[in-house]
């Protein structure tokens, strides 16, 4: 075993579970630099997506701030009815319940 091969090997186990990682289980290479050349790769390809993603973001919240959000035109889906939103307001007792029971019962 060259010296190649024990860096590309011991860098490969030494590799977090994703799509890099994937790729090597389906094709792996023996040679370290065609290994860091592959790594190159994928590491360009994560920065592209996070800036993406970072910049989809922006256009979110761009959007956000200039007008009514959705929420608020499904808004009133989420409230209830008129009769269900309404509490009864009760006069408080001035007698003990049982009393009142017992005139309401005889």
């Amino acid at each position: 075993m060259g010296n190649q091969e024990v860096k590309a090997n011991a860098f490969a186990q030494g590799l977090m579970d994703g799509d890099f990682f994937t790729s090597l289980a389906k094709k792996p290479s023996t040679k370290f630099d065609v290994l860091l050349a592959r790594a190159t790769k994928y590491i360009n390809m994560e920065d592209a997506q996070a800036s993406k993603r970072e910049r989809r973001g922006e256009k979110r919240k761009e959007n956000k701030d200039e007008g009514p959000s959705k929420k608020l035109k499904t808004d009133f889906k989420d409230k209830k009815p008129a009769w269900q939103r309404v509490k009864a307001v009760y006069t408080p007792l001035t007698v003990p319940i049982t009393q009142a029971f017992t005139a309401v019962e005889g």
